[in-house]
């Protein structure tokens, strides 16, 4: 016998995974640590470096570090950041986040700059040490993100996001600019012909907002949204509701969107985006996996 679904029970576990990927390191000889802007923690001993003098913090300000540091040059909501830092309930109105920001800026001196505060959203953090990789371009083909077959690793993700937020349509996007495309690596409920042809130009293209920005985009009536109301997609697809979220190469980039579409107008809910969001840093958990397995090949070489 099947067990009820239960929603809550399930977002619980896919944010456990979540935190856990992103406040552990991968072990290094016996170390986890983790390097960026000057700054490094010692996940173990629970010690924090500052341009190599020892700095002293406290529990949350090691985790809101360490959250920054596994995710350079990414904005950050003031939500997720409570989700993992804090307690999963904590109210979404309180300025905890703020405070901590503005006390950890204060500690790290100099290297405090780096955490840039982004409006209406929350904060990012932008080692310089970081920015010079994350200008490099990724293989997206020898990574197997595009020009290659379905796979059930992204293709669980998609399913996940259809049923999650009831919508009838999901698609794992990547955005090629220099080719004027958008390439779907995974998808669910796409008509035809673009099922069959697994891509379309960015004319047709919603993700490409997300990948420019770097943030959610969320649309609850296509149109009459002037953002997106000459968008091929609309008559094309028939895309009426839009939410996507940032997917990411290993430099931290956004590079694709996981989304979900409706076909009539909708507004989409807190519970929809957090869910969306854990989803999409899943698929940018698998990218960075093959990337690192993809350089670990080449070193053997």
């Amino acid at each position: 016998m099947v067990k009820p679904f239960d929603f809550e029970e399930l977002v619980a576990r896919l944010e456990a995974l979540h935190r856990r990927a992103h406040n552990v390191a991968p072990a290094t000889g016996g170390s986890r640590t983790l390097q960026g802007g000057g700054v490094e923690i010692d996940l173990a001993a629970g010690l924090v470096r500052i341009n190599d003098q020892p700095l002293e913090t406290t529990v949350r300000e090691r985790g809101l570090m360490t959250l920054f540091l596994n995710n350079p040059n990414r904005a950050l909501t003031r939500e997720r950041i409570l989700n993992t830092v804090w307690d999963l309930n904590a109210d979404p109105h309180t300025n905890v986040v703020d405070v901590y920001v503005a006390r950890l800026r204060k500690k790290l001196g100099d290297a405090g700059a780096q955490i840039k505060t982004v409006h209406g959203v929350g904060y990012r953090f932008d080692p310089a040490d970081h920015l010079e990789a994350s200008r490099q371009p990724l293989d997206l083909a020898k990574l197997g993100l595009v020009d290659a077959p379905e796979e059930e690793a992204f293709d669980r993700l998609t399913r996940l996001t259809a049923r999650l937020l009831s919508a009838p349509v999901s698609l794992l996007s990547i955005v090629e600019p220099d080719r004027d495309r958008q390439y779907f690596k995974s998808e669910i409920g796409l008509q035809e012909p673009w099922a069959t042809r697994r891509s379309t130009p960015l004319s047709h293209s919603f993700c490409k907002f997300v990948a420019e920005s770097d943030t959610l985009f969320r649309v609850e009536d296509a149109r009459s949204d002037p953002r997106v109301a000459g968008n091929s997609a609309i008559e094309d697809l028939n895309v009426s509701a839009y939410l996507g979220a940032p997917v990411r190469c290993p430099a931290g980039r956004a590079i694709a969107a996981l989304c979900a579409i409706d076909v009539k107008p909708r507004v989409w809910n807190d519970r929809d985006v957090r869910t969306l969001e854990l989803l999409a840093d899943m698929a940018s958990n698998e990218i960075l996996l093959r990337a690192a397995l993809a350089t670990s090949r080449d070193s053997v070489v």
